[in-house]
């Protein structure tokens, strides 16, 4: 796990890990449930390489919490 959340935080400069840090409350699967976030809490990331990175390493840290 600890290897996974280091290999995010290496995909941009500014990328932060927080847990329920934002309102997600308009997605209905998240309500009530604890959730992870992978961010760039200085811009919006719009390549979409860069946003597939972070959905594939989202996946690999999901498949080691489940």
């Amino acid at each position: 796990m600890q290897d996974q959340l280091l290999k995010a935080l290496k995909i941009e400069k500014y990328i932060r890990i927080s847990m329920n840090e934002y309102k997600v409350d308009f997605v209905p699967e998240f309500v009530k449930k604890p959730y992870l976030s992978i961010v760039n809490p200085q811009s919006w990331d719009l390549e979409k390489n860069k946003i597939e990175t972070i959905f594939r390493q989202v996946e690999k840290i999901r498949n080691i919490l489940i």
